[in-house]
């Protein structure tokens, strides 16, 4: 399915935020909390979340709702594992070792 630039920017957009709504506080979320959070149609939610599940950025739990998929476990690696990351931290890690 072809969809135009701008839609697909929307589609983005409106995944990203979706996966925004989940945090310490609230790790997990039923379809209607993210439809009303976000202000949009349940059936819409529905749809993000299940193309989010699909590529493991959500999973759900056997209660039937939301939480973050172990998708994100990867990518936290790749961050910690970058050179910037590191340089951030390594006058901390010398500081501690002295």
């Amino acid at each position: 399915m072809n969809h135009p630039a701008g839609e697909t920017s929307l589609t983005v957009q409106k995944a990203l935020r979706v996966i925004r709504e989940f945090s310490v506080d609230g790790p997990v979320l039923a379809v209607s909390d993210i439809a009303r959070r976000l202000d949009i149609p349940r059936s819409t939610a529905s749809r993000l979340i299940a193309a989010l599940c699909s590529d493991g950025y959500l999973r759900k739990t056997p209660a039937g709702t939301y939480t973050l998929g172990l998708k994100f476990i990867d990518y936290a690696s790749v961050a910690m594992g970058t050179n910037a990351i590191r340089g951030l931290a390594r006058s901390e890690m010398l500081d501690l070792r002295q």
